[in-house]
């Protein structure tokens, strides 16, 4: 589902484009601002329902590269 729901956000992204290109900034700036932002706004919360699950997206932030993670009962160096 994530992934189909960000295939829409970049189909928006392009038709917003060429809309602009065809001089029709009306019709990008609804493209851009309303739609594409609600519809990553569900992105960035059904990736926090993944990721509570346990899952990982596009979306999910990087672990912290300062603090390497371990395995239970390893000790850092």
């Amino acid at each position: 589902m994530f992934q189909a729901l960000d295939l829409a956000h970049d189909e928006i992204a392009v038709a917003a484009e060429a809309a602009r290109s065809e001089g029709q900034p009306e019709i990008a700036n609804v493209l851009s601002l309303c739609v594409s932002n609600r519809l990553f706004g569900q992105l960035k919360l059904l990736s926090n329902i993944i990721e509570g699950l346990g899952g990982r997206t596009d979306l999910s932030e990087e672990p912290d590269s300062d603090h390497p993670m371990t395995q239970v009962g390893e000790t850092m160096p």
